[in-house]
């Protein structure tokens, strides 16, 4: 009989792989319940956080409106303590404000270097600013004085510019055609989007004419 041929031993090609047991894969696994635990502990930090936050913001808030009670106390008080004037006409109650702005608004070294001087108060200026809120009545004030005392060309703040008869860079300044004057425009409220403008008339003779209180978009003398 032939020999039967000897088994040859098989070896594979492919990288060796060691099987972990189990033991080993528990030890390389991390511990659930640790993490679980700081987790919590997270969450407990991060809610008492958050309601420490919200106290604060409470009391803030509570101060807020505690400080706008006072304002509003004192602004009535001053309210009542303010004397009722019996004013001849619009005019009169015009120049009491503008005049009383003056002296509110500028120095007594402002007030030599920027006299009120003589200025006219057209029949609609009046109208114009009683149909406003009283906070905005104050700037229409500050506005009209720095316009009477002629400083209001000069400060930045008050945007002063020929109104024109059209929207194009070119197109012709309005002019009164009885006494040729100008009617320039004065910004009221500094960059504030939509501020109301002030228009006054400049008079040949040097004197200006509170003309009336408009709208942004009002370009009507």
């Amino acid at each position: 009989m032939s020999a039967l041929p000897k088994p040859t031993a098989l070896m594979s090609t492919g990288p060796l792989r060691l099987v972990e047991t189990g033991e080993q894969a528990d030890a390389r696994r991390p511990l659930k319940g640790g993490a679980d635990a700081q987790l919590l502990a997270e969450l407990r930090a991060l809610r008492r956080e958050n309601a420490d936050l919200a106290d604060r913001l409470q009391d803030s808030e509570n101060r807020l409106r505690g400080t706008q009670k006072k304002l509003r106390s004192i602004q009535k008080m001053r309210d009542e303590a303010t004397p009722t004037i019996d004013f001849a006409d619009a005019e009169e109650w015009v120049r009491h404000h503008v005049h009383l702005g003056w002296l509110e608004n500028y120095s007594a070294s402002d007030r030599a270097a920027h006299p009120l001087g003589d200025y006219l108060v057209g029949a609609t200026f009046a109208e114009s600013v009683k149909a406003l809120a009283p906070q905005l009545q104050a700037k229409v004030w500050r506005a009209a004085v720095d316009v009477v005392t002629r400083r209001g060309r000069h400060l930045h703040s008050r945007e002063a510019h020929p109104l024109r008869s059209g929207t194009g860079a070119r197109a012709s300044e309005v002019v009164r055609a009885a006494d040729d004057a100008r009617c320039f425009r004065y910004s009221i409220g500094f960059k504030a989007a939509g501020a109301r403008r002030l228009h006054a008339w400049h008079l040949r003779d040097g004197r200006i004419e509170l003309c009336r209180v408009v709208t942004h978009g009002d370009m009507s003398p």
